[in-house]
């Protein structure tokens, strides 16, 4: 015999999800700030562009689908535009570092104006120009490589899990 739903789980959980969405600018905020220090260290040490390159990655993705939860489209796509940047790059030791900063300061000025949704005809426009950044830095074709400039981009390294295989070359271990 099944067992009814607990509608006091579900309160409880709804009360959860709220409570995170109201965190949710603070803490996207910190991980901004953490790929803009991650990016620095490119230049710092590109000794090491393989594993900041997979930190810079596994970071967008976690804001990529924080972004989705709490309905700030435009971050993930722009996370997405990141993590395909990182994923493609045919030389992991020449990341760029302002190309990170540009995702960067996109992701930034979606949390400082609270751009929710896709962002309209100016986040459609802000998401394709950095498509074409990344296509351009990684000689990957435009629109062919993407398809649509908002949600045919490719869904490289967004997958969960570190383990996933575009992902797997910046692995810490």
């Amino acid at each position: 015999m099944a067992k009814g739903v607990d509608v006091d789980a579900v309160h409880q959980a709804s009360s959860a999800i709220a409570s995170m969405a109201d965190d949710f600018a603070d803490r996207v905020s910190l991980e901004i700030a953490m790929v803009m220090k991650l990016s620095h260290d490119l230049e710092d040490d590109p000794s090491r562009a393989m594993k900041i390159g997979f930190k810079i990655c596994r970071i967008a993705r976690e804001v990529g689908d924080q972004g989705e939860t709490f309905g700030f489209d435009l971050i993930s796509e722009v996370s997405l535009s990141l993590t395909n940047y990182i994923s493609n790059s045919s030389e992991p030791d020449l990341l760029n570092g302002d190309v990170v900063r540009a995702h960067a300061d996109a992701m930034r000025a979606v949390i400082k104006n609270k751009v929710k949704g896709d962002g309209g005809p100016v986040g459609v426009e802000l998401v394709q120009s950095l498509n074409k950044l990344v296509a351009r830095m990684t000689g990957l074709g435009f629109p062919q490589a993407f398809g649509s400039p908002v949600t045919g981009a490719l869904l490289i390294c967004a997958h969960a899990g570190s383990s996933h295989k575009a992902c797997r070359r910046y692995r810490d271990d």
